[in-house]
C-alpha cells in the first residue's frame, strides 16, 4: 500500500514524500510555515520533522507548544492528565522557544 500525503492548503493529494516536500515549497513565502504557522529556519527539516514524520508524538508536542504559548501558561504541561515526563516537557519547551 502506497503512502500518500494531502496538502490541505490547495487540496492536492501527493503520492510520495519527496514530491510532497517539493510541492510544499510552493506555499512558503516567508519564515513561517503555512501549515502550522511555526517560525522556521530550515524548510526541509521543518517539513520532515513536523509534517511528514510518521511519529505523531512530534506533532502532539508541537500542538502542546502552540497551545501553551497562545494561552501564555506553561502550567498546561504539568497537567497530570497529559502524563508528560520531564524529557517530554523539555522537548515541548524547546519547540515553544522556536515559536
Amino acid at each position: 500500500m502506497s503512502k500518500h500525503y494531502y496538502c490541505f492548503l490547495c487540496k492536492t493529494e501527493i503520492f510520495s514524500r519527496r514530491e510532497f516536500k517539493k510541492h510544499a515549497v510552493k506555499h512558503f513565502k516567508n519564515d513561517r510555515c503555512p501549515y502550522c504557522n511555526m517560525k522556521i529556519k530550515n524548510l526541509l527539516i521543518h517539513l520532515t520533522f513536523y509534517h511528514i514524520q510518521e511519529k505523531k508524538r512530534l506533532i502532539y508536542y508541537r500542538d502542546l507548544a502552540i497551545l501553551s504559548k497562545e494561552a501564555n501558561d506553561l502550567n498546561i504541561l504539568k497537567d497530570p492528565n497529559l502524563k508528560l515526563n520531564k524529557y517530554q516537557r523539555y522537548n515541548v519547551m524547546k519547540i515553544i522557544k522556536k515559536l
